[in-house]
């Protein structure tokens, strides 16, 4: 049994939310320091299991592909998948950039976190609308980031992820894409688990155990929706019901 657990947590609506507010991992190791370190984006997440500093991770599928692959090379590997993402990451534009639809963006500034799961499927947007990466500008911004310059009028149009996401809309923004919809055409994205391999490979029972947690939330998130929300809703900042 591990001394600590360090895992890397981001603040998206699944499964490992209720695992981190049910306490269910210091439930289940008792001798063990679980430490929870929040991270804006999987970009942050690989260069924190870079580091040394994180065992366990959340990552989207993009940073992670780029982590495995040369010359990065991340020794880590994929023991869950937390799920395949919708609706709750979305391209959308201000109502005073007055775009109504993606091939509007031309010449536009659109904020969102490069080498995340959102920029990926935007520039698989735009290229479905056919524009090029050189018709707009696009802005490497963090989700708390995206909101400030969202609200200055520095940008024209953000893609990003819940719960920034829902922030923007409340604006009257205009959803000009979805990831649902992106992986229905053949661009899917998904949020990832990731475990190191010094980790994995000493304490193989840890990690076994860290899968029945998740596993036991998503059961929650089927079973009971409203209580799972209810778990949600405070690490996330906002109410159960939203």
């Amino acid at each position: 049994t591990p001394a600590e657990i360090r895992i890397a947590y981001q603040a998206i609506p699944n499964g490992d939310l209720v695992v981190k507010g049910s306490k269910w991992l210091e439930d289940a190791f008792p001798g063990t320091t679980i430490k929870w370190t929040k991270f804006e984006s999987g970009g942050d997440v690989n260069t924190a299991v870079i580091a040394g500093a994180v065992d366990i991770g959340l990552a989207g599928s993009s940073p992670v592909v780029r982590g495995l692959s040369e010359p990065n090379n991340i020794p880590y590997a994929i023991p869950w998948i937390f799920d395949v993402i919708g609706d709750a990451e979305s391209l959308v534009a201000t109502t005073a950039s007055a775009v109504t639809d993606v091939a509007g963006l031309k010449g536009k500034k659109i904020g969102t976190p490069f080498a995340s799961t959102s920029h990926y499927s935007l520039l698989a947007a735009l290229s479905q609308a056919g524009l090029s990466e050189a018709d707009v500008t696009i802005v490497d911004l963090e989700p708390p980031d995206i909101l400030a310059a969202w609200t200055r009028g520095d940008i024209d149009a953000a893609y990003v992820w819940s719960p920034t996401l829902d922030e923007l809309k409340k604006s009257g923004a205009t959803v000009l894409a979805t990831s649902a919809q992106l992986a229905q055409a053949g661009y899917p994205t998904y949020d990832l688990a990731v475990v190191t391999n010094a980790f994995r490979e000493k304490y193989p029972a840890a990690v076994q155990e860290w899968l029945r947690q998740q596993n036991k939330a998503v059961e929650l998130l089927k079973s009971d929706p409203a209580a799972a929300a209810a778990i949600i809703a405070p690490e996330l900042g906002i109410t159960a019901a939203e």
